[in-house]
Formats: C-alpha cells, sequence, structure tokens
C-alpha cells in the first residue's frame, strides 16, 4: 500500500494560514429614532446656531470591538424640500468618532457616516446639530470586530446605484441609508442585506440596511422607490492579519528541515 506523501512545506504553512486568517463579525447593532423612542436630553451651552444632544444606548456593547460604526440621516419636522440638520459631532461615551462622508439638505435629506476605531468602552452617544433644532433624526450603530482602521468608499446620490461603494477584500463591511420625506422606503434586494431602521414619522422616512459582504466587490442597496431621495453608503474593509508567529515559526521548522536533507 502506498503512502500518501505530504510536503512538509504544504503542511506547515496549511496550519499557521489557519491561526492568522480573520474574518469581519457583527458583534451587536442599535437604532435610535428621535419621533419614536424617547426624546434625547438636550445638552446646554454648546453654542449659538448649534443644538445638542445626548441619547442613552444601554443594552448596546460595543467596548472592546475594533470598530464602530454610526449612520444617520435627518429631515425637517415641516416637511417639504428642506433637509434636516448637518451632524457636526459625534462622541460615543466621550471617544470622538471621524466622519467618512456627510451629504447636507441633497433631495429633501440630510445623512452621514461616522466611525470609531478601538472601542474603549460603553455609553451614551453625544451628537451636535447645526443651525436647526426642528429636525428628526435617527441612527444606527453597529459594532464590529476584523475591520482596518479608517474607511475603504463612500458614495451619494439620488438612485439607489448612485451610492455604490467598492470593496476591495474578501470580507468586509458595508452600511446604506436612505432618506426623504413622506413617500414609503422599503427594501427591494436580496436577502444578503438586513435592515436596522425602516421608520416613517413626522415628514421623515429613513431606511438603513446593511451587510457583512463575504467578496470584494461593488454594493448597493435596492429600494422600492425611485423618486427624489438622497441615498449615501459607506464601505469599510478587512484587516489583513501581519504574519503570526505560527507561521513563521513553521517557515523555521521547514528551512531547518530542508538543511537537515
Amino acid at each position: 500500500m502506498k503512502l500518501l506523501k505530504i510536503s512538509p512545506l504544504l503542511l506547515a504553512l496549511s496550519l499557521a494560514v489557519s491561526h492568522t486568517q480573520a474574518a469581519v463579525i457583527l458583534q451587536d447593532t442599535f437604532s435610535y429614532i428621535s419621533g419614536v423612542n424617547e426624546f434625547p436630553t438636550e445638552l446646554d451651552g454648546v453654542g449659538t446656531g448649534t443644538w445638542g444632544y445626548e441619547i442613552s444606548t444601554a443594552g448596546f456593547s460595543a467596548a472592546g470591538n475594533g470598530k464602530l460604526v454610526f449612520a444617520y440621516s435627518s429631515k425637517d419636522e415641516q416637511g417639504g424640500d428642506i433637509g434636516g440638520a448637518l451632524f457636526t459631532s459625534v462622541s460615543f461615551n466621550g471617544a470622538s468618532l471621524t466622519e467618512a462622508i456627510s451629504t447636507e439638505n441633497f433631495n429633501r435629506g440630510t445623512a452621514g457616516v461616522w466611525y470609531l476605531d478601538n472601542v474603549a468602552s460603553n455609553g451614551i452617544i453625544r451628537i451636535l446639530l447645526a443651525d436647526q433644532n426642528n429636525s428628526e433624526f435617527g441612527f444606527g450603530l453597529y459594532a464590529l470586530d476584523g475591520l482596518k482602521a479608517g474607511f475603504q468608499d463612500t458614495a451619494s446620490g439620488n438612485l439607489d446605484a448612485e451610492a455604490t461603494v467598492t470593496v476591495g477584500t474578501s470580507s468586509g463591511f458595508v452600511v446604506q441609508e436612505a432618506v426623504r420625506n413622506n413617500q414609503n422606503l422599503t427594501p427591494d434586494g436580496t436577502d444578503d442585506w438586513l435592515t436596522l431602521n425602516d421608520t416613517n414619522v413626522q415628514s421623515y422616512t429613513v431606511l438603513q440596511q446593511y451587510q457583512v459582504t463575504t467578496a470584494a466587490g461593488d454594493y448597493f442597496a435596492p429600494t422600492n422607490n425611485t423618486a427624489t431621495k438622497l441615498v449615501i453608503g459607506a464601505a469599510f474593509e478587512e484587516a489583513i492579519p501581519e504574519p503570526s508567529v505560527a507561521l513563521l515559526g513553521a517557515l523555521g521548522s521547514v528551512l531547518l528541515l530542508r538543511r537537515r536533507r
């Protein structure tokens, strides 16, 4: 009977690589809509022309995760062709988030995506809004592991496909949001897209969808509404691990075996 010979190099590499592979994992989500959930705590002394609020995120856990993604939208509660207030600052338990994209007063809506790398602790969301205090607004929070620092791609526009973003790694995370007044917005895509917010309150209609991607490519979240609206998207890529101690040790072992032959 012949014995199957396995190359020591292939065996060592396969064992080592299994210890270096990473995957994007969505650990937790949280959503808030100002006209539906408890009204936020209003902050005093934030400056002329600025409005500040604090919102509890009780039950949401992001501490110890590699990234927090915050996606929001706002709409003037009086309706019409007016977008809501722009968010000028976002913090999570005192740690400032970084803006990836913001689009203000476009096609009756305002929206943006912010993020925080290396989340240290849980707590409240603190936001500052520009100019208006009569905006309905909402946001989604995502706690994720396995993503590289920063963001990969952003896009915005009117048609769904204009919010197409590109993920260049085999795994990643994409969040997309559609906002307008009055008319409903419902998902019109595949089961790969999950919905966090799908709300119509006052004159504020928002649909926020997300996906942990499993292949590199272009992504956008279809809706059932082709009328005037704002769509916005952001993509985050998988962190590719550095060569592990196991991998380096395996390579060393293979070289030693080859020298002994």
